[in-house]
């Protein structure tokens, strides 16, 4: 494989997941926008129809505003499971070295930290960690690296298992 096309395949990864995000953001938030709307379409339909049509133009309104309402709850449901998967594991285990080196300790520039990220992005068949770059480029001492990376870890927080019910007990028993 080339290091032409290995760089291509990580920005189409990079593009996926962005789309991925986006595409999730507005189907969500279109359904709670759209439902909205209909609860209170629905609602007018309804009232207008019960007052002055007579006939089943009520059930309509009624349907427009269930429709809403259900496509609302799903859109708030969408949400919070976002946020539950986020609260589970999708936080990084622990705090970005880059991050500690420039916000907390100030011993590198954003511009320092981001020539690193670079140099790690063009040869990522290296394996080389941000620590050895930041050493070899000459942007900080061991000293700085080892202090960064003991905060690090003292802030690491442990990734939380799942959860499981009763259905995991009956299924784990070792048979007879």
């Amino acid at each position: 494989m080339s290091q032409s096309s290995s760089k291509e395949e990580i920005t189409k990864k990079g593009t996926g997941q962005s789309r991925a995000g986006l595409a999730w953001a507005v189907v969500t938030w279109g359904r709670l926008f759209l439902g909205l709307g209909l609860i209170g379409e629905g609602a007018s339909l309804y009232a207008h129809a019960q007052t002055h049509v007579d006939g089943p133009a009520w059930t309509i309104g009624a349907g427009a505003a269930l429709l809403g309402a259900l496509l609302t709850l799903s859109g708030v449901r969408a949400i919070q499971a976002r946020n539950r998967a986020a609260q589970m594991g999708g936080e990084p285990a622990m705090p970005k070295l880059g991050a500690i080196l420039v916000y907390k300790y100030q011993v590198l520039t954003e511009g320092q930290l981001e020539q690193a990220l670079e140099e790690q992005r063009e040869e990522p068949e290296k394996g080389r960690r941000l620590g050895e770059i930041l050493l070899a480029m000459g942007f900080i001492g061991e000293a700085d690296l080892e202090k960064a990376l003991e905060f690090q870890q003292a802030q690491a927080k442990p990734r939380q298992a799942p959860r499981r019910g009763w259905t995991h007990r009956i299924w784990a028993r070792k048979p007879n």
